[in-house]
């Protein structure tokens, strides 16, 4: 009994050290102007991006808020995950905010593998200079991050385009988050 252990453990140790390191988590900062609530900004985030991904008129014409709303979702896909009420979320409620991610990604021209942090800071950069008149300053700013076609993505974001898969992850998630406060207050 004793050395089938053993020989499970070894067998264990080979297929690790032939996997190699195991990827360095993401990590992603959500810039402090764009925290809906200064003590949560996990929370925050979720309602947020619910309410704006199900009613996505409140943010036609606003480019600005619609970069806003992309970093925000950056910044949620990666920051739940290693939050520790990510063990109270359906696996599938995850699953569905990389989904929604991968769309937004795809519909902006964001490259699939491009560091959260490095999506964030191009799209607030973009933002901030939407916000000052500055368009041709905004393009730039997408330019520099990792963007396919920084003034296409620039044009998308006069208007959030229905994205199925987003709203109803982002709904799925504020639901969830609904519940574990309901449970919390009893």
């Amino acid at each position: 009994m004793r050395s089938h252990a053993l020989v499970l453990a070894a067998a264990a140790a080979i297929t690790l050290v032939s996997c190699g390191p195991l990827p360095a988590p993401q990590s992603a900062t959500l810039p402090a102007d764009l925290r809906d609530s200064a003590a949560d900004p996990i929370r925050g985030s979720v309602y947020s991006l619910a309410y704006t991904f199900g009613t996505p008129s409140s943010v036609a014409g606003n480019p600005a808020a619609v970069a806003d709303t992309l970093v925000k979702l950056e910044y949620l896909a990666t920051a739940l995950p290693g939050d520790p009420r990510s063990y109270a979320v359906n696996p599938v409620s995850m699953s569905g905010l990389n989904d929604a991610r991968a769309e937004a990604r795809s519909i902006y021209g964001i490259a699939p593998t491009a560091a959260p942090q490095e999506v964030i800071q191009s799209l607030h950069a973009a933002a901030s200079a939407l916000r000052a008149g500055d368009a041709p300053g905004a393009r730039q700013m997408l330019a520099q991050g990792p963007f396919s076609d920084p003034a296409r993505s620039l044009a998308m974001l006069n208007a959030l385009p229905a994205m199925p898969i987003t709203a109803a992850a982002t709904r799925s998630l504020a639901n969830e988050f609904t519940a574990m406060d309901s449970v919390h207050r009893r």
